[in-house]
């Protein structure tokens, strides 16, 4: 009961932040159209750049790579000494702490959020909050998609199970879920309201980058709630960051994509001369 109520409390928490930075965004007129498709034509053009996304990688890609697989093997080397550091130094305060923090990476606050502001969106016609509500669902799904293949591939017991290491096997915890599903959020919120306009004033600036701070910081601390409570290894946390935050960004990037590839149709009507005109926005 009192994780539920833990559940409700962040999931109005993090929705309240978010209306406010919508709002802010709204009044600056910062407003970010997305491209006019349908849903399910988003989608399909989504999934089609994040398949096609690796094919691209350049050198700075790769170096980026080889330094989260690096960091995570050290990790995993050194996991037990860790994870006994952690507890060492664990408390009743950083137990209460890890509780209140822990469902921000619970499936139901994110994917509330999402439907919150896609269920929004649509009744009020919002185009901007739909669009919201359908990225941060996207990133949510294939977050979790993703985590399901490394947790089957690294089926690693939980440290207080052990730890031993097992692959393809089901029911495994190699990648931390809620670390993953807390960074999904980063890329679609910080692409839809906290973009930093040129002409931005200092207090708008300062509101931006705190938001920023705010949704890239989530995960690091769910990431800790989930250590200190001995459910997982250090290692499993960053590797469930770095795909939730990947996610997150690619999601951001193919809609920003289709909104550039946008093709618009308008009435045409000079002097006798009537028809349709064609804009194409590459």
């Amino acid at each position: 009961m009192r994780y539920f109520k833990n559940v409700i409390f962040n999931y109005v928490l993090m929705l309240s932040i978010i209306f406010c930075w919508q709002s802010n965004a709204n009044a600056e007129g910062s407003r970010r159209e997305p491209a006019d498709i349908g849903t399910l034509e988003q989608i399909k053009l989504d999934v089609k750049y994040i398949i096609e996304t690796p094919q691209g990688m350049d050198k700075k890609s790769y170096i980026a790579l080889g330094t989260v697989l690096g960091a995570a093997g050290i990790m995993y080397a050194e996991k037990e000494d860790i994870n006994r550091q952690f507890q060492k130094n664990r408390t009743k305060t950083t137990d209460n702490i890890a509780k209140y923090v822990k469902s921000l990476g619970d499936v139901f606050v994110v994917g509330g959020i999402g439907a919150t502001f896609y269920s929004l969106g649509s009744l009020t016609e919002s185009s901007r909050e739909k669009e919201t509500g359908l990225m941060l669902a996207e990133s949510l799904i294939y977050t979790g998609i993703l985590t399901g293949i490394g947790q089957f591939v690294f089926a690693e017991d939980r440290p207080y199970e052990g730890g031993d290491m097992h692959f393809l096997k089901t029911g495994g915890h190699g990648i931390s879920g809620h670390a993953a599903i807390s960074a999904s959020i980063a890329g679609p919120l910080n692409r839809q309201y906290l973009q930093i306009e040129p002409d931005a004033n200092e207090i708008e600036r300062l509101t931006k980058y705190t938001g920023k701070l705010v949704v890239y910081g989530i995960p690091f601390l769910v990431g800790l709630s989930r250590v200190n409570d001995n459910e997982h290894y250090a290692w499993n946390v960053l590797l469930g960051s770095i795909l939730g935050y990947t996610m997150g960004e690619l999601v951001a990037n193919a809609h920003q994509k289709a909104k550039e590839n946008n093709v618009s149709f308008a009435p045409f009507i000079q002097d006798h001369t009537k028809g349709i005109m064609v804009s194409f926005h590459f």
